[in-house]
C-alpha cells in the first residue's frame, strides 16, 4: 500500500484565471501594459515570442502616442447627432470639449473666439433664425487646426403648426376609438342605472305602503281596544276627561305618531343617501368651473385661455364626463387649440375628479372615491 502510493504523480496546481491564454491576447491589445504583465509572468510561451510581442507592442503604443501628440485638437460637441441638433427655442448654449495632447491656442465658433477650460469643455449660447443654422467650430494647437461644421436646426412655426394639427388629428382619432369603445359602456351604465333607480322607487313605495298599512293595523287596533273599553271610557270620572282619555287611548295615538314619525325618518334619510351620491343638473356648472382650473394648470398661457364645445354626458347618477376645448397662446405666441374630457363622480358629498385627459394624454385615472 505505501509503495502504491509512492509511485503516484503529485497533482498539478489548478490554472489561475489570470492566466487564461485568450485572456492575455485581449488585454495584449486592448490594454498593453497589463497583458504584457501578465504574459511575462505566467504564460508558457518562448521568450522569442514574448520579446517580439514585446517590441511589436512597444513599437504600436509609441508610435500612437506620437501620432497624437502630433495631431490636431478633437472637436466633440454635446447633443448632436450625425452633425445636427434640432431644438425649439430660439437660444440655445453650445457644449462640448476640444481634447488635445498640445495647448489648444485657438478656438472658434463662425470666427468668435471661445475660452476652453482647464478641463477642455466649453460653453457658448447662441441665437437661432427658423431652419437650418450652420456653425463652424475650428480648434487649433501647434500641429495645425480641426475643423467641424455643425447644424442646429430652430423648428419653424410652419413645423410646430404641422405638429400641432398631427397630435390634434391622432388625439381626435383616438377620441373616437375611445367614444366607441365606451359608448357601449355608458348606454350599459346608463341602463344600470335606470334599473337600480326603478328598483329604489319601488323600494320606496313599498315602504311608504308598508309604513301606510302598519299605520292603518295601529289605527284599527286602537278603535277595537277604543270600543272594548267603551263602557270604562263612559263611567269616565271628571279626572279621565280633564286629562284626555284613559291610558290605553293615549298609547294607541302614541303608537300611530311613532309609526308616522318612524317612517318620515326613513324617507329621509333614503333622500339623504340618495343627495350625497347624485350630482344634480345644477351642480355640472360648478364642475365646469372646477375643470377650467385643472385645464388652466397644463396651459402655457392660462390668462388667455378661451373654453369652449362643452359637452355634457352621464353615466350614472353619481358619474358626468365634461368633455370641450380650449383656445391658447403656446409659448411662441401662437393661438393653438387643445381638447379635454373629464369625468367627475360624487361620493359621499364630495366631488372627485376619476379620469382628466389632455389633448390625448391621461393624466387621472382612478376608482370613484379613493
Amino acid at each position: 500500500m505505501t509503495e502504491r502510493n509512492s509511485t503516484q504523480r503529485p497533482t498539478q496546481p489548478r490554472k489561475r484565471w489570470f492566466a487564461n491564454r485568450l485572456l492575455v491576447i485581449l488585454l495584449l491589445i486592448f490594454f498593453f501594459p497589463l497583458g504584457l504583465f501578465l504574459m511575462w509572468k505566467y504564460t508558457s510561451w518562448t521568450k522569442v515570442t514574448k520579446w517580439i510581442v514585446t517590441l511589436v507592442g512597444t513599437a504600436l503604443t509609441t508610435l500612437t502616442l506620437i501620432g497624437a501628440y502630433n495631431s490636431p485638437p478633437t472637436i466633440t460637441v454635446s447633443g448632436e447627432k450625425n452633425g445636427t441638433i434640432n431644438v425649439d427655442t430660439n437660444k440655445y448654449t453650445l457644449t462640448g470639449d476640444v481634447s488635445s495632447m498640445k495647448t489648444v491656442t485657438l478656438f472658434t465658433i463662425n470666427r468668435t473666439p471661445v475660452s476652453v477650460s482647464d478641463d477642455a469643455s466649453f460653453a457658448h449660447i447662441v441665437s437661432l433664425e427658423e431652419g437650418d443654422n450652420i456653425y463652424n467650430l475650428v480648434a487649433t494647437n501647434d500641429n495645425g487646426e480641426r475643423k467641424t461644421t455643425l447644424i442646429i436646426h430652430r423648428t419653424t412655426q410652419a413645423e410646430i403648426e404641422a405638429r400641432a394639427r398631427a397630435d390634434k388629428e391622432k388625439f381626435e382619432r383616438e377620441l373616437q376609438e375611445q367614444h366607441a369603445k365606451t359608448e357601449e359602456a355608458e348606454k350599459e351604465a346608463i341602463r344600470k342605472a335606470d334599473e337600480e333607480a326603478k328598483a329604489q322607487k319601488k323600494a320606496e313605495k313599498e315602504s311608504k305602503k308598508a309604513a301606510k298599512e302598519e299605520a292603518k293595523t295601529n289605527k284599527e287596533a286602537a278603535k277595537e281596544k277604543d270600543k272594548s273599553t267603551s263602557k270604562s271610557t263612559s263611567s269616565c270620572n271628571f279626572w279621565c276627561w280633564l286629562t284626555g282619555g284613559n291610558e290605553e287611548t293615549k298609547a294607541a295615538k302614541k303608537a300611530e305618531e311613532d309609526a308616522k314619525q318612524e317612517a318620515k325618518r326613513k324617507a329621509d334619510e333614503e333622500a339623504r343617501q340618495k343627495a350625497a351620491y347624485t350630482i344634480a343638473d345644477d351642480e355640472v356648472l360648478y364642475l365646469e368651473v372646477y375643470t377650467e382650473s385643472y385645464v388652466k394648470q397644463l396651459l402655457k398661457s392660462p390668462s388667455t385661455a378661451k373654453f369652449g364645445g362643452w359637452q355634457r354626458g352621464r353615466i350614472d347618477a353619481s358619474t358626468v364626463v365634461l368633455k370641450g376645448h380650449v383656445d391658447s397662446h403656446n409659448s411662441f405666441g401662437a393661438m393653438l387649440r387643445s381638447d379635454f374630457s373629464m369625468t367627475w363622480c360624487k361620493h359621499n358629498h364630495k366631488y372627485s375628479a376619476i379620469r382628466f385627459v389632455f389633448n390625448g394624454n391621461l393624466y387621472a385615472d382612478r376608482q370613484c372615491g379613493q
